[in-house]
C-alpha cells in the first residue's frame, strides 16, 4: 500500500496532511476492491513478522519480491 500511495511522487513530500489522507483513502478503496491482493498481504504477514524477529528487527527487503 505505502508504494502505492508514493508511486510517481518521485521523492517529493506531500503538500500537507490531508493530501497524504486523501491519497491513503483513494488507494485503500482502490485494495479493498481486491480481495485476492488483501489475502495476499494476510498471508504474506506472519512470515514477515517472523523474519523481522529472525533479523532482530532488522530490514528484511532482500527477503521478500
Amino acid at each position: 500500500m505505502q508504494e502505492k500511495v508514493y508511486e510517481r511522487r518521485h521523492g517529493k513530500p506531500f503538500p500537507d496532511i490531508d493530501s497524504l489522507r486523501s491519497k491513503i483513502i483513494e488507494v485503500w478503496d482502490e485494495c479493498a476492491s481486491d480481495l485476492k491482493s488483501i489475502r495476499k498481504a494476510i498471508k504474506e504477514f506472519l512470515p514477515r513478522l517472523k523474519a523481522v524477529r529472525m533479523k532482530n528487527g532488522g530490514s528484511i527487503k532482500t527477503m521478500f519480491g
